[in-house]
């Protein structure tokens, strides 16, 4: 997205209004499209004719897909606390608190072997597309 589109979304961006400019960090914010437009001061029916405005609609999806990329960055640097949180309560003196904790390292650990797993599938799949 960054190399490729950079270019793209420059020029997105630079057909784009000031008002929109600073609408967008806003909305890409906001828990809804209705809470961004009161936070921006815009109009509802402003926002519905931004959204039909292709330089519009792509500088919001490349700022919701930066800021999607930073919450995730965000996780995967928490995540090694939150093992080390959940390996503590594994020695917890409540039973429950001990049962809930295993519950829930059982059941992500399973998951992330699943998606590696799913993710080795997909790749050697690919791979063979290539081949041919």
């Amino acid at each position: 997205m960054v190399a490729e589109n950079g270019e793209k979304w420059r020029d997105s961006e630079d057909a784009l209004t000031a008002r929109q400019r600073k609408a967008i960090p806003i909305l890409v914010s906001s828990t809804t499209r209705e809470a961004g437009c009161d936070a921006a001061k815009i109009a509802r029916s402003t926002l519905s004719k931004w959204l039909n405005d292709p330089s519009f609609v792509k500088a919001l999806e490349n700022a919701e897909a930066r800021a999607y990329c930073a919450s995730l960055a965000r996780v995967q640097r928490l995540a090694g606390s939150a093992a080390e949180a959940l390996e503590g309560l594994l020695r917890s003196e409540v039973e429950s608190i001990r049962l809930r904790a295993a519950v829930e390292i059982l059941t992500h650990g399973l998951k992330a072997r699943d998606a590696i797993e799913i993710d080795e599938r997909l790749a050697a799949l690919e791979a063979r597309l290539v081949e041919r």
